[in-house]
């Protein structure tokens, strides 16, 4: 018999891209080693010899299903087929030779990854586009989802890894970070269409990756091969339905889906260039479909939450030679949504002023790689990350003026100012403005007249109060150098890493109709234009030098434009840039490991060095921050100097070996650490000086310190059978020095206090992770994962204690609690069963279910913890936030959710002449049995739409006794639809391939 082994070992590389294949190969009859064997992986230039020892290594092959050809003098060629290539990882392919007895033989077999990947010192858990082809998702959020130790709060795009927070964990396509440096989040949107393979890696990852602490969520793109490859694909949620709509039983939410993707060799025949294009248009008018949240007796509510984006990915690679590389490529998403918002929902769209984002986003990445030899190679590699997002009224959009117009807005009364008492209005049933609003609504206010506002919670008819725009870009260059020598694998590299940050927001409402000024300057300049960098006060790019002397604002740039009104600027001896241009924090990174594998015991050692300079301020004395400069009242120049700079040494260290020829055991233990999101510390000079005037103001902190992780993991894989493997992991984590909201009580009598943010939260996580994986039996494939975990601390997020920073009290939850995101208990699993060509039982002499397939998901979680408040007694302090705690932090539980996703698809080969297309039809249904899943309550009843405030007596008197309609105003507003994840989804689909 023929023995083929493959396995996977970890050869982590920065944001490499490629993979590895290597191996042993020997004569198989007498066991001895073959030297001067060619390996080559067909369709590639890409190969190498084996040495006197029988080895090989093959650098830099692409990621995704290869065949190699083994061929030597005297000997039968042999051609193992779809050897899987994963990021960052080799496949070590050993084969046995037979003495050639036909001339020409060529003997063939299919590989077949090993279930333990013998030399892997840390957990990774990896799909590839085949098995992602097949399962009823739409993006890479979904697969991450269903690894164990993360946790998904419903189809948002935030995951929490092994306890950390949303911004803890890196998305990475094809090298590229797409996380935002400013909040943390992932930009990132692809196409399943475009994606080659998903690997997630929970912990212990090399000393070549930095910036991240919890999860690194690595996505490759697809590259384009020797044969070209088609796909169109489209989707939608119920031919010619409206959002709202039922379409066998499941309300249709206006999903529309077309993807185009194309592959293959730029000119046709050769194998030195490749292309890849997948363009992907998605259309929603609802996409966050909600499983309750329905309204209430009234015609006049809707749920506008409508998503119009464009992604295209681009790749293209070159083969120069046999020794040189390149890849350059790029993905682009450009999007225009509009979230629902409970309070701006009420009389629906005619009423509807909504928040809506233009938001466009890209990547590119380019590579250049060199072989020097079997065993040793570089690369140097650049990538951007671009972001620039616009927000407003979804009405007015850029329009500056029309946000100040009274007569466009037509509020209540005859006012033209657009002062905060009147951007509220009420319709009445033929369209009017109701000049007394609160007959319709039936509350009253603290004074007890009627409540147009239905106590601050509905601004209905309101403009959205809020202009402004983001833009973010990073970019960053690096080297990598690898060597084997002997047993060891060495890699070294050193990078370097820039951000452009640029913001400005300005709240409109503050003009008038004719878009003078209707405050004096201090008040225009620090309430309407309070907060921008890198732009102008009216929101013009600028750069350094762009201001006139650096410090000069025109005080009416409408009407009197020109007119200049002097501020204070940052002296030259402090930095280079005007007071105003972008914030641009910098980093530097080394680092070196070592890999030593021999037969019985692999141990990798890594060292990282991290140097991240903030670039900007440093506040001289936090408890008085006015009390250095020229004015002991107000902010200026005297009260900072140049910020910080932080330079953090991390060591990695992992080690695995056999326990028998069926068990592996692996540990690791690693120090990772990185910045906390630059909102949380940036803000502009005039916010900083308009805020240090008074008491209770909140600014950010330019002092913050990196974050920091120790994280501890021991593993053991069992295989049970030929096709059946079980992992059992158990890790710790240990994080400090964790961004929280503060009050810093001053010395200065007349600031008296501030709130700011500082490095005092901690966090303990620790769990178990159980899983068992299967190849296809018998046409079922099977995946499936239990954790238990548990992730206390003493805050969820940076604002966990903003209630507690308003009290006179500096005191905060000092004491470890389970954090928001904490999941005891979690389980997913993945069934495949799918008959292919030729397969399936005979019906009549046909067999209907050839090519037919199955997969079904399903996932549990036990309740997310809260806050109990007891039921509050008076309507104007509706936020239950704020009311009394009761059983006590984080002691009660939501109830456990669970949901069935499916997808059942059938294939059609199809025949046009030389050219075979596969049609495929599928049906995809999220949350199969429409079940119920409350993922936010109401904390006084831990229901999700009761508060228990109409029970009481105090409601009476808010509401007039038996008014229904009002009843229903305020059950209106309870039963908001984001307090439940969605209900049964169906999608049709069609793909055709060729």
């Amino acid at each position: 018999m023929l023995n083929i082994a493959v396995t996977l070992i970890c050869a982590s590389f920065l944001f490499a891209q490629t993979g590895k294949i290597s191996g042993v190969v020997k004569d198989k009859t007498s066991g001895e080693a073959l030297p001067g064997v060619n390996v080559i992986v067909e369709g590639t230039s890409l190969g190498a010899s084996t040495d006197v020892d029988g080895f090989y290594v093959i650098l830099n092959v692409p990621v995704g299903r290869h065949d190699v050809r083994f061929s030597y003098v005297g000997y039968s060629d042999l051609r193992v087929n779809d050897v899987i290539v994963n990021i960052d990882n080799t496949a070590t392919l050993n084969a046995e030779l037979s003495e050639e007895v036909n001339v020409g033989e060529v003997v063939v077999v299919t590989a077949q990854r090993e279930l333990i990947r013998r030399a892997e010192t840390n957990s990774r858990q990896i799909k590839n586009s085949e098995e992602i082809k097949n399962m009823p998702i739409t993006s890479v959020q979904d697969v991450v989802a269903l690894t164990s130790g993360v946790v998904r709060r419903g189809n948002s795009n935030d995951v929490n890894v092994r306890g950390g927070r949303t911004e803890d964990s890196a998305v990475i396509i094809d090298g590229v970070t797409t996380n935002s440096s400013t909040d943390g989040t992932s930009r990132a949107r692809l196409n399943k269409n475009a994606i080659e393979e998903v690997t997630v890696q929970s912990g212990g990852f090399g000393a070549e990756f930095g910036g991240v602490m919890s999860g690194l969520i690595q996505t490759t793109t697809k590259t384009g091969s020797s044969k070209y490859n088609v796909v169109f694909e489209l989707a939608a949620d119920g031919s010619g339905s409206e959002r709202g709509d039922k379409f066998l039983g499941s309300k249709v939410n206006g999903y529309r889906n077309y993807n185009l993707s194309i592959g293959g060799p730029i000119i046709p025949g050769t194998n030195n260039h490749f292309f890849f294009l997948s363009i992907d248009k998605l259309v929603q008018q609802d996409d966050s479909p909600s499983w309750g949240g329905e309204a209430i007796g009234s015609d006049y509510t809707n749920k506008s939450s409508e998503n119009d984006a464009l992604n295209i990915v681009f790749n293209y690679k070159a083969n120069i030679g046999e020794s040189m590389s390149i890849r350059f490529g790029g993905t682009g998403d450009w999007s225009t949504n509009t979230p629902y918002i409970h309070n701006r929902s009420f009389f629906g769209d005619k009423a509807g002023h909504y928040r809506t984002y233009e938001t466009k986003n890209f990547t590119s990445n380019l590579t250049f790689t060199h072989t020097l030899n079997k065993n040793t190679y570089y690369n140097f590699r650049f990538g951007m990350l671009l972001y620039d997002r616009i927000e407003g009224d979804n009405r007015y959009g850029t329009s500056f003026i029309k946000y100040g117009d009274a007569e466009l807005n037509q509020f209540s009364g005859d006012e033209t100012d657009l002062s905060t008492a009147k951007m509220y209005g009420l319709l009445e049933e033929d369209g009017d403005l109701a000049q007394d609003p609160g007959t319709l609504t039936g509350f009253v206010d603290e004074y007890g007249t009627e409540d147009y506002r239905l106590r601050r919670v509905f601004a209905v008819n309101r403009v959205w109060n809020q202009w402004g725009k983001d833009f973010e870009k990073n970019w960053d260059v690096s080297a990598d150098f690898f060597t084997k020598l002997d047993k060891h694998q060495i890699k070294f590299g050193a990078g370097y890493k820039a951000h452009e940050l640029r913001k400005w927001f300005v709240q409109p409402a503050g003009l008038n109709k004719d878009g003078q000024i209707s405050n004096k300057f201090s008040n225009w300049r620090n309430n309407v234009f309070s907060n921008y960098y890198g732009y102008d006060i009216k929101g013009n790019w600028v750069d350094e030098g762009d201001y006139k002397n650096g410090n000069m604002v025109e005080a009416d740039p409408i009407n009197n434009p020109g007119v200049y009104i002097e501020s204070f600027d940052l002296p030259d001896s402090l930095s280079s840039h005007g007071s105003e241009a972008p914030r641009t924090p910098k980093s530097f990174w080394f680092y070196a490991s070592d890999e030593w594998v021999n037969d019985d015991f692999i141990l990798t050692f890594g060292l990282r060095v991290d140097y991240f300079d903030p670039n900007w301020i440093n506040l001289i004395n936090p408890l008085d921050p006015v009390s250095g400069g020229f004015n002991s009242k107000e902010f200026d120049p005297g009260d900072y100097t140049k910020s910080k700079t932080f330079t953090e040494i991390q060591p990695r260290l992992g080690f695995a070996f056999p326990v028998d020829e069926n068990t592996k055991f692996s540990a690791n233990i690693s120090r990772f650490v990185q910045m906390p999101a630059f909102q949380r510390m940036y803000t502009s000079y005039y916010e900083l000086w308009d805020e240090t005037r008074g008491s209770g103001n909140t600014f950010n902190n330019p002092n913050l310190k990196p974050e920091e992780n120790i994280s501890y993991e021991i593993s053991i894989a069992h295989q049970l059978s030929t096709d059946v493997v079980f992992n059992m992991r158990t890790y710790y984590r240990s994080i400090k020095n964790l961004v929280q909201v503060q009050r810093i009580n001053s010395t200065n009598e007349l600031l008296n206090y501030y709130i700011t943010y500082g490095n005092i939260d901690y966090a303990d996580s620790k769990g178990l992770e159980l899983s068992i994986e299967t190849r296809r039996i018998n046409n079922l494939r099977l995946f499936a994962n239990y954790t238990y975990s548990n992730a206390s601390g003493t805050g969820s997020t940076s604002n966990s204690n903003n209630r507690n920073a308003t009290d006179d009290s500096q005191e905060f939850v000092k004491f470890a609690t389970d954090l928001e995101h904490d999941v005891p208990h979690q389980l997913n699993a993945n069934i495949d069963y799918r008959f292919f060509d030729g397969e399936g039982p005979a019906v009549f002499g046909t067999k209907p279910f050839q090519n037919f397939g199955l997969n079904l998901i399903y996932k549990l979680q036990s309740g997310r913890p809260y806050t109990e408040r007891k039921i509050l007694n008076s309507f104007r302090e509706i936020d239950t936030r704020y009311a009394e705690i009761g059983s006590g932090v984080n002691q009660e539980r939501l109830p456990t959710i669970s949901s069935f996703d499916l997808r059942l698809d059938k294939s059609f080969p199809l025949n046009f002449g030389e050219t075979n297309v596969n049609l495929n039809i599928y049906v995809d249904i999220q949350n199969l049995f429409n079940q119920e899943n409350v993922i936010r309550v109401q904390r006084s009843t831990g229901l999700p739409n009761e508060d228990g405030y109409l029970a009481t007596a105090a409601s009476q008197n808010d509401v007039e006794t038996n008014n229904n309609y009002k009843r229903n105003s305020y059950r209106y507003l309870l039963n908001d639809p984001d307090r439940w994840d969605a209900p049964r989804v169906m999608r049709f689909g069609l793909r055709l391939e060729f």
